[in-house]
Formats: C-alpha cells, sequence, structure tokens
C-alpha cells in the first residue's frame, strides 16, 4: 500500500481536502523543496539530495507552488504505458 499525504486546494475561496498517494521517493522530495521554497536550503544542495538537476528542482518548485503536494506526484499515474504494439 503506497503512503498518503493530505493536501488542501482551494476553490471560491474554500478549502478542500483532497487525498493524493505519494510514493516514497515523492514524500521525500516534499520536505526538501518546503525548505527550498522557505530559503532554508539552497536549489543547488537539494538538486544533490534528491539526484536532480538545478532545472529540475525548479520545475518542481514550480509545480509545488501552483497544485501544492499534488504536484510533485507522477502525471502519469493511473494513465496505460505507451509501449503497446497495436495490430
Amino acid at each position: 500500500m503506497s503512503p498518503r499525504c493530505g493536501a488542501f486546494a482551494t476553490f471560491s475561496g474554500r478549502f478542500l481536502l483532497m487525498l493524493v498517494t505519494m510514493s516514497n521517493k515523492e514524500l521525500h522530495r516534499l520536505p526538501v523543496i518546503q525548505a527550498v521554497i522557505e530559503k532554508r536550503l539552497r536549489r543547488r544542495d537539494a538538486a544533490t539530495q534528491l539526484q536532480l538537476t538545478e532545472r529540475q528542482v525548479q520545475r518542481l518548485m514550480n509545480r509545488y507552488r501552483e497544485s501544492g503536494a499534488a504536484g510533485l506526484t507522477n502525471a502519469r499515474r493511473g494513465k496505460p504505458g505507451t509501449n503497446f504494439i497495436s495490430c
């Protein structure tokens, strides 16, 4: 069973509680990205810690600002793969 993380979203001034399923890898990213946004950690250090490029950390920061914790999850989760052979 995958870990879960609560996320808040606003809709017309109301707060909605959403349940977001996140992998352990995605859960580990959350406090690191939050620390970079709060300027407690440099983007370079976060990239090293997460084994990503600085540019990818910036993309994650942007997605986190837009969508909250849900922005750090894999966007293709639950969708069919692209490695099929059609007849």
